[in-house]
């Protein structure tokens, strides 16, 4: 088994989100993913915050919104139906059954205390030449923080 480690830090997010990208060069087995992540308040900050994290391997290389969220359209999955069926009537938000999705997670924390997860994930994905790995990171709260993350990705 192999493995290699990707890291970033990201001072300042307020209201924007962050991506990185990287492609795959040969053809390879995902088997797992060890992710450790915080997020800090910058100084005097004080209320809820909020930061959504997940990742993606891809067949093309992923496209972005204008704007600083960095928003980017993942393909429905043709493995399902559409993500349609909310017979309750309740307001719904939410986008298609994506296609490609690693993991994904949320850390919430009231500042000016900070949050921090640790996750291994198996994954056993299958990466062909040309395949996309990609991590996004969208800040959901009006408070400035900064956020790092490591990640340890192991495959054969």
């Amino acid at each position: 088994m192999n493995s290699a480690s990707i890291g970033f830090e990201t001072p300042g997010m307020q209201n924007n989100g962050r991506n990185f990208f990287f492609r795959v060069a040969e053809a390879m087995t995902l088997d797992g993913l060890q992710i450790d992540c915080a997020m800090a308040p910058l100084p005097n900050i004080t209320g809820f915050a909020e930061m959504f994290v997940c990742g993606y391997l891809l067949k093309a290389a992923p496209v972005f919104s204008a704007g600083p969220e960095g928003f980017f359209s993942t393909a429905q999955s043709p493995d399902f139906d559409s993500l349609a069926h909310q017979p309750q009537g309740i307001d719904f938000r939410g986008g298609n059954v994506s296609d490609g999705g690693m993991f994904s997670f949320i850390l919430k924390e009231w500042m000016p205390k900070g949050a921090s997860n640790s996750v291994y994930m198996p994954l056993g994905l299958t990466a062909s030449p040309g395949n996309y790995i990609l991590f996004h990171r969208l800040r959901n709260t009006w408070h400035a923080i900064d956020f790092e993350l490591q990640a340890v990705l192991f495959y054969e």
